[in-house]
């Protein structure tokens, strides 16, 4: 399970619409500026979607993958 929610923004909003469209996820409850997903592999959405903010410029407020905060997923990104 992931959880993102992000600055508010039409941006950001239209953006975490596209969410259920991935196909890492099986399956998403989207709510204004925040989404639950279910995905296939953590590790691989979690990865896909870090990429996918950056490339987008999406800000964001908080994200959580299962017991992972936003610091834990950045470290594994970079290597820390």
């Amino acid at each position: 399970m992931l959880l993102l929610e992000v600055e508010p923004g039409a941006r950001e909003e239209a953006w975490l619409r596209t969410l259920p469209g991935m196909p890492f996820v099986e399956s998403a409850d989207i709510r204004s500026r925040t989404a639950a997903l279910a995905v296939r592999d953590l590790d691989q959405a979690r990865d896909a979607l870090m990429r996918e903010m950056s490339d987008s410029r999406i800000r964001f407020q908080r994200i959580e993958a299962g017991t992972s905060s936003l610091e834990d997923m950045f470290m594994k990104v970079v290597g820390g």
